[in-house]
C-alpha cells in the first residue's frame, strides 16, 4: 500500500505541475477530496461523564482522498483515487475505526456541471482500535464494495458530490461479518 500511495504522490505532483496535462490523448486533472459520510452497524460505543454516548460505526465518519479524473471525451470520464476514512470518538482517539480505500469510478458527464458514476471500491487495512474490551484491536480482510455518487461542478475546480457505498467487513478472526454501508457528502478540488 505505500508503494501505491507513493505512486499516487509521484503522479499527483507531475499533475499539479501541468494540470491541463494529456496522456494518450486524455485530459488528466489532479484530485483531492473530503467527505462526511454517515451508516454502517455500531463497532463501539462510549458514554461520557456528562451521560451522552459516542458511538464509531463502520460507515463512518472522515474521508479523505487524492487522485487523479481522466477525461476521455466530452462525455465519459473517470476517477481513481487513494484515501483514508476513520471514524474516531474519545480524547486522544480513544477509539477508532479506520481503512484506506482505492476507488475507480466512471462517469457519465450528463451536462457540463452534472456527471453520474459508478465505481467500485477495494479497501485494505482496516482496523478497528479502542479502550477496553477491544484492546489492542481488530483487523479485517480486505473488502470490495459498490459506489453510486452523483456530483455537481459548482465552479471549474469545485465540486460537490452526494454517494451511496456498499460494502462489508469480515474480521480476521472469523467472528461475525459488519456492514459498513454508508452515504456520504463530499467537497472536491480538481487542478
Amino acid at each position: 500500500m505505500k508503494k501505491s500511495l507513493l505512486a499516487a504522490a509521484c503522479l499527483f505532483a507531475a499533475c499539479q505541475a501541468h494540470a491541463d496535462m494529456q496522456v494518450f490523448g486524455y485530459a488528466l486533472r489532479p484530485f483531492v477530496g473530503f467527505g462526511l459520510t454517515s451508516g454502517g452497524d455500531r463497532l463501539l460505543s462510549a458514554t461520557d461523564a456528562n451521560g451522552n454516548t459516542q458511538a464509531v460505526h463502520a460507515g463512518g465518519l472522515f474521508d479523505v482522498k487524492a487522485g487523479v479524473d481522466v477525461r476521455f471525451t466530452p462525455t465519459y470520464s473517470s476517477l481513481l483515487t487513494l484515501g483514508y476514512h476513520f471514524d474516531t470518538v474519545g480524547n486522544p482517539q480513544a477509539m477508532r475505526f479506520s481503512r484506506k480505500p482505492i476507488e475507480l469510478l466512471g462517469y457519465y458527464n450528463a451536462s457540463p456541471v452534472v456527471r453520474l458514476g459508478i465505481g467500485a471500491r477495494f479497501v485494505s487495512g482496516a482496523k478497528l482500535t479502542g479502550a477496553g474490551a477491544v484492546g489492542g484491536g481488530t483487523t479485517y480482510g480486505r473488502a470490495r464494495g459498490s459506489i453510486v455518487e452523483a456530483e455537481y461542478a459548482a465552479t471549474e475546480h469545485i465540486a460537490l458530490k452526494v454517494r451511496y457505498v456498499a460494502e462489508h467487513y469480515q474480521p480476521e478472526d472469523g467472528s461475525a461479518e459488519i456492514d459498513g454501508h454508508h452515504y456520504g457528502l463530499y467537497v472536491g478540488y480538481y487542478f
